[in-house]
C-alpha cells in the first residue's frame, strides 16, 4: 500500500518553460514503512518538494500464513516495496537516489536483518533503473541538514522546512507519527541534490 501526496501538490509542473530541474528521489528504507521523497531545482535555486510517498507493507493475515513462512511472505512484501518505487521512479524521472545506509553488523536483530535487506534492494533498483546512487549514514544527515551531530528528528525536520520549499505544508497531512520516515527520505534527496550539484560543477557542466 502507498499513501500519495495530495494532487495539487504531486501534479504541479515544473517552472516555467525552460529546461527539466535536477530532480532526485530520497529513501529512507524500512519493510513495513518506507519513505520516498522527490525533490528539485533549477541552477542554484531552492530545492522545492515535489512528492511525498509512503509504502507500507503488512504481514498476511493470520489465517493466510498457516503453513506459510515468514521468508516467503516476506517476498511479497519485498515485491510491493520494488513496485512502489518503479511507480514514483517512473512518474517523476529522477536523475538519482540518495538513501541512508544500513549497518547490519551494528545491530544483531532479525528486525535489522530485514532492513539491511530492503536497502540492498533500494540500491539495487537504482542501479537497474540506470540512477546514480548517493549513500548516506544517519550522522550525515544530522551534520549536513542541522548542522548538529546529536540533532533530534524534530530538529532535523524543522531544518528541512527551511531547506525544502513547500514541505512544512505537506509533512500536516501525513500522521505525525510518520514524519521521521518521509522527513528523513526528503533529507537524502536533498543531500543528493547537493552532491549532484557539486559534481556538475567540477565537471564543467
Amino acid at each position: 500500500m502507498m499513501q500519495r501526496t495530495p494532487v495539487g501538490i504531486e501534479k504541479q509542473e515544473s517552472w516555467g518553460t525552460s529546461p527539466r530541474p535536477m530532480r532526485t528521489m530520497g529513501i529512507d528504507p524500512g519493510l513495513g514503512s518506507m519513505g520516498v521523497a522527490v525533490v528539485e531545482a533549477k541552477g542554484e535555486s531552492q530545492a522545492r518538494i515535489v512528492a511525498l510517498r509512503l509504502i507500507k507493507t503488512e504481514k498476511a493475515p493470520k489465517k493466510d500464513r498457516s503453513g506459510l513462512r515468514v521468508s516467503t511472505d516476506d517476498q511479497r512484501r519485498y515485491q510491493e516495496i520494488w513496485a512502489g518505487l518503479r511507480e514514483v521512479a517512473d512518474e517523476y524521472r529522477p536523475n538519482g537516489i540518495g538513501l541512508e545506509t544500513y549497518d547490519a553488523y551494528m545491530r544483531q536483530s532479525a528486525a535489522s536483518a530485514k532492513c539491511s535487506v530492503v536497502f540492498g534492494l533500494a540500491i539495487g533498483f537504482g542501479h537497474s533503473s540506470g540512477l546514480v546512487i548517493h549513500p548516506f549514514r544517519p550522522m550525515d544527515l544530522k551534520a549536513r541538514i542541522a548542522h548538529c551531530k546529536s540533532a533530534s528528528k524534530e530538529d532535523v525536520e524543522k531544518a528541512l522546512y527551511g531547506q525544502i520549499e513547500g514541505l512544512e505544508s505537506l509533512l500536516p497531512d501525513y500522521p505525525r507519527g510518520q514524519h521521521e520516515y518521509l522527513a528523513d527520505a526528503a533529507g537524502h534527496a536533498l543531500m543528493a541534490l547537493q552532491d549532484m550539484r557539486e559534481l556538475r560543477k567540477r565537471m564543467g557542466c
